[in-house]
């Protein structure tokens, strides 16, 4: 059986190849699986003068972000600017924000390449131990939690690297005045509920009471401070993040935002398309362009636009012609029919109580 599954993907693989190869197509994996390719002597004979091309075009290349690495960028930096050549490699990095696997990079990769670049390449290593954005009250907190928490496993090889504020004249962000009555670094226990759920129920709660309390709610600002030499100013809302390590997590808090009345924005919520009103649509559609199908009705039935229960339609053999939610969809059909989207849209909001249970639920 295993041998059988690899022989399948890598024939999916020729094949996905071969399709893209036929129709001009190519993925971002694609170009950097055709680079590396190209700099390889054991797939291009021509290889070594393509290296010499690139060497004398980019005598030095700064990489940031290098955790972000996956193995076949970095074979294609090792080859163009260590193999061989005088050019030059810096890269910027954090093996610490490796653990998020963004684009395919792993932590392996990154400390392999590093331990290259010093022990074959004999690079220096400069640590960067000033943080430019937090407040000096604040990074004295963050370095005790870190420093003293095995918040790494010792294989990794990874090490927290205490960090201080630049001198106070260089310094972006001065706190001027702070009577949050909050220490810089909290930490909210929630050991009382003994189930996670409860727990961050609670913690939910928590941040809609805190957020209207540190913004004063019309009182005297409880924080004020400067931002790059600007002016002096108080919180104000948009100062104010909330962190998630997974999206699931964000259901509670959303919930109680919306409670206590807070609006707010979601970085990356869910895609329009992927909605349920999206999806809904969609099916609708589907029906409508495909009338012929038997359960093309029956479909749309269970959408929205009628809100028929499962349950309810299989109890139910069929619907009767004179039945008003199919005179309704007949009627659909015609507006597909005849391109008359504006009236059928609008019969989708208006003829379906849609457009009056959404201003109730306003």
């Amino acid at each position: 059986a295993g041998r059988l599954e690899i022989f399948t993907v890598q024939k999916l693989q020729q094949h996905l190849r071969d399709f893209k190869r036929q129709r001009g197509l190519q993925s971002f994996d694609d170009m950097i699986s055709a680079v590396e390719e190209n700099l390889d002597p054991a797939k291009n004979n021509e290889a070594a003068s393509l290296l010499t091309v690139l060497r004398e075009r980019y005598r030095y290349g700064i990489v940031d972000e290098f955790q972000d690495t996956d193995p076949l960028q970095w074979q294609i930096f090792r080859r163009i600017f260590l193999d061989a050549g005088d050019s030059k490699l810096f890269v910027v990095g954090d093996p610490k924000q490796a653990i998020f696997g963004f684009r395919g990079a792993d932590l392996p990769t990154y400390l392999k390449a590093a331990d290259e670049m010093k022990s074959h390449f004999e690079a220096c290593e400069y640590p960067l131990t000033i943080n430019w954005r937090s407040d000096e009250s604040l990074l004295e907190g963050l370095n005790c939690l870190f420093q003293d928490g095995e918040w790494f496993p010792r294989d990794t090889g990874i090490r927290y690297r205490q960090v201080h504020a630049p001198d106070f004249d260089k310094r972006q962000t001065v706190l001027l005045d702070d009577r949050t009555d909050r220490p810089p670094l909290t930490i909210v226990d929630v050991t009382q509920w003994k189930q996670l759920r409860a727990a961050r129920k609670n913690f939910a709660r928590f941040v809609a009471m805190e957020i209207p309390r540190l913004l004063a709610d019309g009182g005297p600002p409880r924080m004020t401070f400067s931002l790059k030499g600007n002016p002096p100013r108080p919180l104000v809302a948009s100062d104010i993040c909330i962190l998630i390590a997974k999206r699931p997590e964000a259901a509670m808090l959303t919930e109680a935002l919306d409670l206590a009345g807070i609006p707010y924005s979601f970085y990356k919520q869910t895609g329009l398309w992927t909605t349920d009103e999206a999806v809904h649509l969609e099916l609708l559609l589907q029906t409508l362009a495909e009338p012929e199908e038997r359960s093309a009705f029956r479909k749309a039935l269970l959408t929205c636009f009628f809100r028929v229960k499962p349950e309810d339609l299989a109890r139910a053999p069929d619907v009767p012609m004179q039945h008003s939610a199919r005179t309704l969809y007949q009627r659909w059909l015609a507006n597909a029919d005849h391109r008359q989207w504006s009236a059928l849209f609008r019969s989708l909001l208006e003829d379906t109580g849609l457009l009056i249970q959404a201003t109730r639920d306003a």
